[in-house]
Protein backbone atom coordinates (compact mmCIF):
# COMPACT_ATOMS: atom_id res chain seq x y z
CA UNK A 1 0.00 0.00 0.00
CA UNK A 2 2.79 2.41 0.92
CA UNK A 3 4.64 1.69 -2.31
CA UNK A 4 1.43 2.34 -4.24
CA UNK A 5 0.97 5.66 -2.45
CA UNK A 6 4.55 6.60 -3.23
CA UNK A 7 4.01 5.81 -6.89
CA UNK A 8 0.86 7.95 -6.97
CA UNK A 9 2.69 10.83 -5.31
CA UNK A 10 5.55 10.61 -7.74
CA UNK A 11 3.24 10.42 -10.75
CA UNK A 12 1.19 13.39 -9.62
CA UNK A 13 4.25 15.57 -9.03
CA UNK A 14 4.57 18.22 -11.66
CA UNK A 15 6.14 17.02 -14.90
CA UNK A 16 8.67 19.84 -14.76
CA UNK A 17 9.98 18.79 -11.36
CA UNK A 18 12.80 16.42 -12.24
CA UNK A 19 15.15 16.42 -9.27
CA UNK A 20 14.17 15.28 -5.79
CA UNK A 21 14.75 18.81 -4.55
CA UNK A 22 12.30 20.15 -7.14
CA UNK A 23 9.72 17.49 -6.29
CA UNK A 24 10.08 18.33 -2.59
CA UNK A 25 9.58 22.02 -3.39
CA UNK A 26 6.51 21.24 -5.51
CA UNK A 27 5.00 19.13 -2.72
CA UNK A 28 5.58 22.00 -0.27
CA UNK A 29 3.95 24.44 -2.71
CA UNK A 30 0.98 22.08 -3.14
CA UNK A 31 0.55 21.97 0.62
CA UNK A 32 0.82 25.77 0.90
CA UNK A 33 -1.98 26.16 -1.67
CA UNK A 34 -4.18 23.61 0.08
CA UNK A 35 -3.53 25.30 3.43
CA UNK A 36 -4.41 28.70 1.96
CA UNK A 37 -7.67 27.27 0.62
CA UNK A 38 -8.37 25.70 4.01
CA UNK A 39 -7.85 28.97 5.83
CA UNK A 40 -10.17 30.81 3.43
CA UNK A 41 -13.01 28.30 3.83
CA UNK A 42 -12.45 28.06 7.58
CA UNK A 43 -12.70 31.84 7.91
CA UNK A 44 -15.93 31.94 5.90
CA UNK A 45 -17.40 29.09 7.92
CA UNK A 46 -16.52 30.43 11.36
CA UNK A 47 -18.04 33.79 10.42
CA UNK A 48 -21.43 32.09 9.95
CA UNK A 49 -21.45 29.92 13.07
CA UNK A 50 -23.11 30.54 16.40
CA UNK A 51 -20.58 31.12 19.23
CA UNK A 52 -20.85 27.65 20.79
CA UNK A 53 -20.60 25.89 17.43
CA UNK A 54 -17.68 28.12 16.45
CA UNK A 55 -15.88 27.25 19.70
CA UNK A 56 -16.40 23.53 19.05
CA UNK A 57 -15.13 23.86 15.48
CA UNK A 58 -12.01 25.69 16.67
CA UNK A 59 -11.30 22.85 19.11
CA UNK A 60 -11.95 20.23 16.43
CA UNK A 61 -9.78 22.06 13.90
CA UNK A 62 -6.83 22.24 16.29
CA UNK A 63 -7.13 18.51 16.94
CA UNK A 64 -7.49 17.82 13.21
CA UNK A 65 -4.25 19.74 12.48
CA UNK A 66 -2.42 17.57 15.02
CA UNK A 67 -3.90 14.42 13.46
CA UNK A 68 -3.04 15.57 9.91
CA UNK A 69 0.56 16.27 10.83
CA UNK A 70 0.96 13.07 12.86
CA UNK A 71 -0.47 11.06 9.97
CA UNK A 72 1.94 12.72 7.55
CA UNK A 73 4.86 11.97 9.87
CA UNK A 74 3.78 8.33 10.15
CA UNK A 75 3.43 7.92 6.39
CA UNK A 76 6.77 9.58 5.69
CA UNK A 77 8.66 7.87 8.53
CA UNK A 78 9.85 5.04 6.29
CA UNK A 79 11.96 7.67 4.50
CA UNK A 80 13.12 9.45 7.67
CA UNK A 81 16.46 11.08 6.99
CA UNK A 82 16.18 10.52 3.26
CA UNK A 83 15.68 12.98 0.45
CA UNK A 84 12.13 11.73 -0.25
CA UNK A 85 10.86 12.39 3.28
CA UNK A 86 9.82 16.02 2.61
CA UNK A 87 7.91 15.06 -0.52
CA UNK A 88 5.97 12.27 1.19
CA UNK A 89 5.31 14.40 4.28
CA UNK A 90 4.10 17.47 2.38
CA UNK A 91 2.14 15.46 -0.19
CA UNK A 92 0.27 13.70 2.59
CA UNK A 93 -0.49 17.00 4.32
CA UNK A 94 -1.70 18.48 1.02
CA UNK A 95 -3.96 15.51 0.25
CA UNK A 96 -5.50 15.41 3.72
CA UNK A 97 -5.90 19.20 3.76
CA UNK A 98 -7.75 19.15 0.43
CA UNK A 99 -10.11 16.55 1.94
CA UNK A 100 -10.69 18.83 4.94
CA UNK A 101 -11.38 21.77 2.62
CA UNK A 102 -14.08 19.70 0.91
CA UNK A 103 -15.64 18.80 4.27
CA UNK A 104 -15.71 22.41 5.46
CA UNK A 105 -17.04 23.63 2.09
CA UNK A 106 -19.87 21.14 2.36
CA UNK A 107 -20.72 22.47 5.82
CA UNK A 108 -20.50 26.05 4.55
CA UNK A 109 -22.77 25.25 1.59
CA UNK A 110 -25.33 23.74 3.96
CA UNK A 111 -25.33 26.95 6.00
CA UNK A 112 -25.73 29.07 2.88
CA UNK A 113 -28.83 27.07 1.89
CA UNK A 114 -30.64 27.91 5.13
Amino acid sequence: MLKRMLLIVMLTATVLAQSQHEMNAQAAADFAKADKDLNAVYKQLTARLQPLTKEKLITAQLLWIKLRDADAEARASEWEGGSMYPMIYESTRARVTRQRVAELREWLDELKER
